[in-house]
């Protein structure tokens, strides 16, 4: 750097010196009191996946049930998001998802009811939901009456937390029959039970495979 420049630097340097001196106001400075990031207007985006699977028409505890009732989990489920949107919803930008469905249309809803061949019974003893003659195991109505005997019992259902399931299917009439095979995961279903009371495959009719 030559001497003129640096003249002019000490000169310009003093001249802005000598001019805030001489009367010319100083400019005030103001600081932000929060990191400039924070005042952004842009809205975040939340995304919520809603989960519409079977499971979600049971209670908390477990148990299936049919219909608009408010202690689903599904109905849990709505009632809270209708309530956090309202409350966030300008705080937000607000998008939902589900899960995706194939065919569409609308399922016929099976309950499921097990045990082995000495927990699935015949019997006209039901009271209260209990069966006394069987060892106090839980009975449903027999869906099919006409062998005489008016309930079922079983060890365990789809209600049960420990399965908690129900099946979504085509319309196969008013009831499933399932029968295990060589103590496999495999069934053979049937759609109809006949008029006696055993479970072999010659007491069922209408193969569904």
């Amino acid at each position: 750097m030559n001497n003129f420049s640096k003249r002019v630097r000490r000169g310009a340097g003093w001249w802005l010196l000598a001019g805030a001196s001489a009367g010319v106001p100083a400019q005030t400075l103001n600081f932000a009191t929060s990191p400039l990031f924070l005042g952004s207007t842009v809205k975040p985006n939340v995304l919520v996946l809603y989960d519409n699977s079977q499971s979600m028409d049971g209670t908390m505890a477990g148990k299936l049930i049919a219909g608009d009732d408010a202690s689903t989990r599904g109905n849990i489920a709505r009632s809270v998001l209708r309530s956090t949107i309202t409350s966030y919803r300008n705080q937000f930008q607000w998008g939902l998802a589900s899960f995706g469905l194939s065919g569409g249309g609308v399922y016929t809803t099976y309950a499921y009811y097990f045990g082995n061949d000495a927990e699935v019974v015949y019997t006209n003893d039901c009271v209260a939901g209990l069966s006394a003659s069987n060892a106090n195991r839980r009975c449903v109505a027999n869906p099919q009456p006409g062998n005489n005997f008016n309930f079922l019992t079983y060890a365990v259902t789809g209600d049960d937390p420990a399965i908690n399931d129900v099946l979504y299917s085509g319309d196969y009439g008013p009831q499933i029959y399932g029968t295990g095979v060589g103590n496999s995961t495999s069934y053979k279903a049937y759609s109809s039970h006949g008029a006696g009371s055993g479970w072999a495959g010659a007491s069922f009719s209408g193969s569904l495979g």
